[in-house]
């Protein structure tokens, strides 16, 4: 993710080729940590801690009700690819599509604080 023309410029959300990396606020997230990692590793002097990405969007059907997926990338030297995903299952009970729901909640407020304090 570091830049082609500037080496201590990293690119990240919109702005970076992301393959097949979705362009979500959960991607750009994930890439914003691993960017962090990466920076903070070569500060330091050590190895960079694990070479993947995973994102969770969810997609909420009612109040209470949401489904999701999980992909899971790795970069390239040109791109992000993708390397599986996992999917909420229709068979899932209500009890398990309600947890989804608070899970989403809990990412977005976790996000919101994490960017705006």
């Amino acid at each position: 993710m570091k830049s082609k023309i500037d080496g201590s410029v990293f690119v990240i959300g919109d702005a970076a080729l992301t393959g097949d990396m979705s362009r979500s606020a959960s991607a750009a997230s994930e890439q914003a940590r691993v960017v962090a990692g990466v920076i903070a590793a070569e500060l330091l002097g050590r190895k960079k801690l694990g070479d993947g990405f995973e994102t969770k969007c969810w997609s909420l059907l009612t109040p209470d009700d949401s489904v999701y997926v999980i992909d899971r990338f790795r970069p390239t030297a040109t791109e992000i690819d993708k390397t599986g995903s996992v999917i909420s299952r229709l068979e899932d009970d209500i009890a398990t599509r309600r947890t989804n729901v608070m899970e989403s909640r809990a990412w977005h407020a976790a996000l919101t604080k994490e960017m705006f304090g």
